[in-house]
């Protein structure tokens, strides 16, 4: 295992040799990516803008820098500050505190429940269609995270019919963010299948998945 932090110089002489295949292999994914992106969105008309957990505006940069346009703007559930370009810096936003609030520190809740059925998109190919990570626990058990997202589906249903003009209400995550936390202080009852539902897993940084405890 090599630490690419701080093993650089150990890190380029391995993949030398792989170099020019990389470079290809960047090259015809990009071609992908903007296939698929030209399909979307109308990049002379268009405000784009991106909506994810967070949390250093990775794949906004990324896209960015594929697509030559620096008018993308980040919507994220938190967001650090610390930007090393400084056109991402008024285009970022985070509604939780990075990395303080209880929202980040427990972000593997929320990003265990709000999963897709096919698992993480890992890259794109050919005619802009996308290959996904293979299938796990959470995936497995879907129709239980249907569950949940019927109960978050009624819950923002219900907000609205109670405050319909809810776009002119100020913004806080005060309490929201306070939710995040509460399952340490045991107040709710969870039963055994809730319990067993929800599992951590990024392919992006990990192969292993593991239990989420409570």
């Amino acid at each position: 295992m090599v630490n690419t932090t701080e093993n650089f110089k150990l890190v380029k002489s391995l993949l030398k040799p792989y170099v020019i295949k990389i470079l290809e292999n960047a090259k015809k994914e990009r071609n992908y990516y903007l296939y698929y992106l030209k399909n979307v969105v109308n990049f002379k008309k268009d405000r784009i803008a991106l909506s994810d957990m967070g949390y250093y505006g990775t794949t906004q940069r990324s896209l960015m820098k594929i697509t030559g346009k620096k008018d993308f703007f980040g919507l994220y559930m938190a967001a650090s500050a610390i930007v090393k370009e400084k056109f991402l810096y008024k285009k970022k936003y985070g509604f939780y505190k990075f990395p303080t609030s209880n929202y980040y520190q427990n972000h593997f809740i929320f990003e265990s429940i709000m999963t897709a059925p096919h698992g993480s998109y890992l890259y794109c190919k050919n005619k802009g269609n996308f290959v996904t990570s293979k299938k796990l626990s959470n995936q497995k058990i879907f129709n239980t995270k249907k569950t949940f997202h019927k109960g978050i589906q009624a819950f923002c249903k219900d907000f609205v019919s109670i405050f319909p003009n809810f776009l002119e209400l100020k913004a806080s995550n005060s309490f929201s963010d306070i939710m995040y936390v509460q399952y340490k202080n045991k107040i709710f009852h969870l039963n055994k299948k809730i319990k067993n539902s929800f599992y951590y897993d990024n392919e992006y940084t990990r192969k292993e998945e593991n239990l989420i405890s409570f």
